[in-house]
């Protein structure tokens, strides 16, 4: 994560003013309203599990710099914190401004501590907000292990010290809010995803209007959005592929990328990369995804069904407007 004059610490940041919330977004909206915010989102890279994800990311960041958004972002299962893979950091901090990390599940593989990962991503916290152009951004850290139950290989939990951060955190700031999370908090990510969901809700409640507008999660490499209590969760898929596991084949890869990578055979592999961009202005989001062609067969054509874990595998992820 780089710093520049809008990162916030991970402290509590700014004190409320005596103004009113509800007045101080008014205005802030309206000194925002023609200034427009961009930043580019990409998440579940899998550089230790698929082929050419250093090509998948040097497109996106080559792009966002094209684009010359204010920040981009990854949603985590980026890569192990290990030195082969500083490759993929070094493409990622060629972004000619702030790019900022999520922590994601299979950053704790291979035995990675989350020391060990903060130390590679060059994170202070594990959990952090910044400010830019009239908003406030969370980055949480969805990975605590389950309370009483080990056997989880890879556990999600909220523990009450990052709880009790967010609610003073999104409560300190006057600004409409946008959350970034690895698991997703309205479909089977997170264990506790409902008492995180309640803490948002509440926080709206407080302030007296709808704070917290979007939640941006990756890890179900799915597309889809859903609206809970008036807030937009947002799932953004894989730049690489859609998870099938067992008993799926996928035998449109040569012998020697099985040898290498194994698990190719339980993916549906996306032949272009996936990434989104997001434009704020006027109170609207924008945002524009990117389609793929399938990389051999599809889900489909390896018999997945058409609809799967409720929603229809896709290699894309679909454009869209959301009112804020």
């Amino acid at each position: 994560m780089k710093r520049s004059e809008f990162l916030r610490t991970v402290a509590l940041g700014t004190l409320a003013t005596a103004i009113p919330f509800d007045i101080q977004a008014k205005e802030r909206a309206e000194e925002n309203k023609n200034k427009m915010l961009s930043f580019g989102i990409i998440t579940d890279l899998h550089q230790d599990l698929t082929f050419d994800a250093p090509e998948r990311l040097s497109a996106f960041v080559d792009e966002m710099n094209r684009k010359q958004v204010d920040f981009i972002i990854q949603l985590g299962d980026f890569c192990v914190p290990k030195k082969e893979n500083q490759v993929i950091l070094d493409i990622w901090n060629s972004f000619q401004g702030d790019a900022f990390h999520v922590i994601g599940n299979h950053e704790f593989d291979e035995n990675k501590s989350l020391e060990q990962i903060m130390d590679f991503f060059s994170l202070e916290k594990n959990y952090y907000s910044f400010d830019c152009k009239g908003y406030h951004f969370v980055v949480l850290d969805g990975n605590g292990k389950i309370p009483g139950n080990d056997s989880v290989r890879y556990p999600s939990y909220f523990y009450k010290e990052q709880l009790e951060w967010i609610e003073n955190d999104i409560n300190s700031s006057s600004l409409p809010t946008i959350v970034f999370i690895h698991q997703g908090l309205d479909h089977n990510g997170v264990y506790n995803r409902e008492a995180v969901r309640i803490l948002l809700e509440n926080c709206n409640k407080k302030a007296g209007f709808t704070k917290v507008k979007v939640v941006f999660s990756g890890h179900h490499h799915m597309d889809y959005t859903n609206v809970i209590n008036g807030i937009q969760y947002v799932q953004i898929n894989s730049a690489v592929y859609r998870w099938l596991g067992e008993p799926y084949n996928n035998t449109s890869f040569s012998p020697d990328a099985y040898k290498k990578y194994p698990y190719l055979k339980n993916m549906g592999y996306y032949k272009e990369p996936l990434w989104a961009h997001v434009q704020i202005e006027s109170n609207e989001l924008k945002l524009t995804g990117k389609e793929s062609p399938w990389y051999g067969q599809s889900p489909v054509q390896l018999g997945e069904p058409i609809v799967a874990w409720n929603y229809v595998s896709a290699a894309k992820i679909s454009d869209r407007l959301i009112k804020l």
